[in-house]
């Protein structure tokens, strides 16, 4: 099998160091020069002596970008974390699988991580599905579950599923190598996606302010979500806060403080949220980053 790879160089490592040698990787493109693991992978493909061709984030309107990707003549293409779609004219050449960091058809698109820990999930998936025209809404051929950890954040909830989607990834295109069957046929026993279809579109930063109206669960979660980059903000007094870390409180605190204020306890600083209060652990105010008891202090006067 030859297998044209859209993606990072770290997904072309774990295929290099998963797939077996009769899958031939016949084409590189990647999204970006550089990034997590592009030196490893030049230095094997030196150390290799591969000539593998490999494009960076082409134009794929391009007559001769179609000419090249066509003349790889891959027997499929895989798709793992590449910013665009890719083209009819390049979903043509080959049969074209992807995967994606959520439990489809829930959270397709661009950001599924910070969705899955706004909306308190306890449970998301990888899966591996063909491409189709509308962004991650092929029929699935594996879905792995995943189970959040207590307390995660969108970058540690991304970082763990984008590893372990590198590692599903080339365990399907495996199975697809191994079997018996030929590739159409298997491609066409995949499982149609079932449920209700839910968006995660990426953010800006300038719409993650803390809405502090909401009950502090939810709070909790958008502030996790976001962070550790660009993480959610909100006003104190004059100054914009950026909060990397905090947590509802358990203690029982009066509810007459208007929501949005602050309550300093002891080392504490609370704010009111609609049902209770949240704790701020590690804020960032004008240029000096603070944990919640200097926060505390500075507040107190």
């Amino acid at each position: 099998m030859r297998l044209l790879y859209w993606g990072e160089a770290l997904g072309a490592l774990t295929l290099i160091a998963q797939c077996p040698p009769t899958i031939e990787l016949c084409g590189f493109v990647f999204g970006q020069r550089g990034g997590e693991g592009s030196r490893r992978l030049a230095t094997y493909l030196k150390s290799q002596s591969l000539q593998i061709p490999r494009w960076y984030h082409p134009d794929q309107s391009q007559s001769d970008v179609k000419q090249a990707l066509k003349s790889t003549q891959p027997d499929l293409i895989a798709v793992a974390y590449y910013p665009e779609l890719l083209s009819q004219d390049t979903c043509s050449i080959a049969p074209c699988i992807g995967v994606h960091p959520s439990d489809l058809p829930k959270w397709r698109g661009d950001d599924p991580t910070y969705w899955t820990i706004r909306e308190q999930a306890t449970h998301t998936a990888i899966c591996v599905h063909l491409l189709t025209p509308t962004l991650n809404a092929g029929p699935l051929l594996t879905r792995e579950e995943v189970k959040l950890r207590p307390r995660e954040t969108g970058g540690s909830l991304a970082k763990r599923l984008e590893q372990r989607a590198y590692q599903v990834l080339a365990s399907t295109i495996t199975e697809l190598h191994q079997s018996s069957h030929q590739l159409q046929d298997l491609l066409k026993k995949a499982i149609p996606q079932h449920g209700v279809p839910s968006e995660a579109p990426l953010l800006a930063a300038d719409d993650l302010e803390i809405d502090w109206s909401l009950p502090v669960n939810e709070v909790d979660a958008a502030v996790r979500a976001a962070a550790p980059r660009p993480c959610a903000f909100s006003g104190m007094g004059r100054e914009l806060m950026i909060i990397h870390r905090g947590r509802p409180v358990q203690k029982q605190h009066p509810l007459y403080i208007p929501i949005g204020q602050a309550l300093i306890d002891h080392d504490q600083c609370l704010i009111r949220c609609a049902d209770g209060y949240f704790r701020l652990e590690d804020v960032t105010i004008g240029r000096r980053r603070l944990k919640g008891y200097e926060l505390a202090q500075l507040l107190r006067g």
